[in-house]
């Protein structure tokens, strides 16, 4: 039987040290593998881009003919979406009362008025209102609360209020035209004391 010399001074690695040197060298293959694959990328990225009809030798970029902006002109209408002049609809003006058909009856206790009878500043104001302004003040517009009730209860946002201008006033004035989503136009001489729903003939 042979006898083995003690050696002392010899120290046998510990697991601890073992699963670091596997962990500090599979993070070097990680990091080389993804060195290559970067190497790799930027060598085809700079082939194709010196190739490509997309670069200049000034090193400014020119957009090819296939990606200029597209314009209103270039983009081609369904046929679907086409329409004649007899199948458009009249949008209503911003503001303004809604286009309708139905036929608007003057509430209890309010008086019609046509609109050959209002007075020509008037006239203009519901000329305006048809047209979306310019108006002539920036209260114009707004929505009218019917605070009174002195027309039909609606909905806040209903009714909108626009000036008709009197003339040598320096303010305002008493006089106003008084829109309704409904279609309904009123006339207020007396500053919303009494209305007149306004009609064409």
């Amino acid at each position: 039987m042979v006898a083995t010399a003690y050696e002392p001074n010899r120290r046998v690695p510990s697991v601890k040290s073992r699963r670091t040197v596997t962990i500090v060298i599979a993070a070097a293959l990680v990091a080389l593998v993804a060195v290559v694959l970067f190497a790799t990328r930027r060598a085809s990225h700079s082939t194709s881009a010196s190739g490509g009809a997309g670069s200049a030798s000034n090193g400014s970029v020119v957009v090819p003919a296939t990606l200029a902006p597209l314009t209103a002109a270039s983009v081609p209408v369904p046929a679907t979406a086409k329409t004649s002049s007899s199948q458009r609809t009249t949008v209503a003006p911003r503001y303004g009362p809604k286009p309708t058909t139905a036929p608007i009856t003057a509430p209890s206790g309010v008086d019609t008025i046509a609109v050959a009878e209002l007075p020509p500043q008037g006239r203009d104001t519901l000329a305006l209102i048809a047209a979306g302004g310019p108006y002539p003040y920036k209260q114009d517009g707004v929505v009218w609360e019917n605070r009174e009730g002195r027309l039909p209860k609606q909905k806040r946002g209903f009714y909108h209020e626009f000036t008709v201008v009197t003339p040598a006033s320096p303010d305002r004035g008493a006089r106003r035209i008084i829109t309704g989503q409904d279609g309904a136009r009123y006339y207020t001489a007396d500053h919303y004391g009494s209305f007149k729903l306004v009609v064409d003939q």
